[in-house]
């Protein structure tokens, strides 16, 4: 029997999960601007432990076995691409807020959030479209890693600024922030364990 695609599978489990609290929400608060400021809030949340995840993982467990990475682990790919579904998922609320409860979410949107933003969403939907058809062929790293770099600035900034609004903020900066050191020490181990390597062949 054909192993499911781990890709098609993360992205029909955020689906799910989404259209749970889709349902939970509506049936809790009714149709009105605070279930859609929730489920905002809550996709957002989503879409970034999903980020941190395919982001930083496999170089957290690089730093745990002393094992350095030679390439990507094939769940990162899922991992990101069910990050995309959700961060679509996340469009969709904010479109909704936007047309059915307009003020004051649109007379407070500024021109840089939505450039800065969109330019967020291309990096996005072009990486989780390299992931997906790429076939036995991987993307282009080099230009992922820019991505996924702008992608954690975006992020970073957004929940800095809203450190001081509660705790699931600040501690989502805290992640974000600790996602960055992390990956700076697997950089750093690995390229101390190939210089290793490159001595010992002389």
């Amino acid at each position: 029997m054909k192993k499911p695609d781990a890709r098609i599978t993360a992205v029909s489990l955020v689906t799910i999960a989404v259209l749970l609290l889709v349902v939970s929400a509506i049936g809790g608060r009714g149709w009105n601007e605070e279930s859609m400021r929730y489920l905002v809030r809550i996709t957002a949340r989503l879409s970034v432990f999903l980020f941190l995840i395919a982001y930083a993982w496999d170089d957290a467990h690089s730093i745990i076995t002393s094992r350095p990475i030679r390439r990507p682990p094939p769940n990162r790919e899922a991992y990101f691409v069910g990050f995309a579904a959700s961060h679509l998922y996340h469009l969709f609320t904010l479109v909704a807020l936007g047309i059915w409860f307009p003020s004051p979410f649109l007379d407070q949107l500024e021109l840089l959030t939505i450039v800065g933003g969109g330019l967020a969403y291309a990096a996005i939907f072009g990486i989780a479209g390299a992931y997906m058809i790429r076939g036995d062929h991987h993307p282009d790293h080099r230009l992922i890693t820019v991505g996924l770099f702008y992608v954690w600035i975006v992020f970073t900034q957004a929940y800095g600024f809203r450190v001081t609004a509660g705790y699931g903020y600040a501690l989502i900066f805290a992640l974000l922030i600790g996602a960055i050191v992390v990956k700076g020490i697997a950089y750093r181990t690995s390229r101390k364990s190939s210089d290793e390597d490159r001595a010992a062949s002389m």
